[in-house]
């Protein structure tokens, strides 16, 4: 039996579902991106734009995408060891957000600078799934939230018991969509 994971980006951590095709949630936890996320340390872009200069912001910036993506990328290994069935997939939730613009443009918008960490953990998060050799797609809030499937996901609560919030929701769905063999409608963040 298959099952992918699914990943629903916080900054600096993400909840992670395993679902298999039959709808059955085997796992659901949270993964560390950053070290001291919670501490205020995953907000890379904020940290960024106190660095003192474009270079330093870019610094910090690449290291931030360097560790998340390489915790990332342990913590997906640690889970295929640990879940019975083969993990083959990873899905993403991804914001609903277009291309960013220039790294000077992020860091003068306190709007884009949330949206820009957004984006660096989701991005994280494909990367790590893809070099662990897994199929991995990002799939859109909105089109998830409209998705037929939602209404057997939310149903999932009441055999699953708490926690069952919008978030581990999101990922189970994302999971199962990219489980499944069709990968229209996927992007990456």
């Amino acid at each position: 039996m298959a099952c992918a994971l699914g990943f629903y980006a916080h900054t600096g951590w993400a909840v992670v579902v395993a679902m298999t095709r039959d709808l059955a949630p085997i796992y659901r936890g949270r993964v560390e991106l950053l070290e001291g996320a919670d501490a205020g340390y995953g907000h890379v872009y904020h940290l960024a734009k106190d660095a003192g200069s474009p270079s330093a912001a870019e610094k910090k910036i690449a290291a931030a995408i360097a560790e998340s993506t390489k915790r990332a990328r342990t913590q997906i290994a640690a889970l295929r060891k640990q879940l019975d069935p083969d993990v083959i997939a990873c899905g993403v939730v991804l914001g609903n957000s277009r291309p960013l613009p220039s790294l000077e443009a992020i860091l003068r918008s306190h709007a884009m600078i949330h949206t820009a960490e957004g984006v660096l953990y989701r991005n994280s998060l494909l990367e790590a799934a893809r070099s662990e050799g897994l199929r991995a797609a990002g799939f859109s809030a909105a089109a998830l939230a409209k998705h037929a499937l939602r209404g057997r996901i939310d149903a999932l609560r009441s055999r699953v018991g708490a926690p069952w919030n919008q978030d581990f929701r999101a990922a189970a769905l994302a999971a199962l969509l990219a489980l499944s063999a069709e990968s229209t409608g996927t992007r990456t963040a």
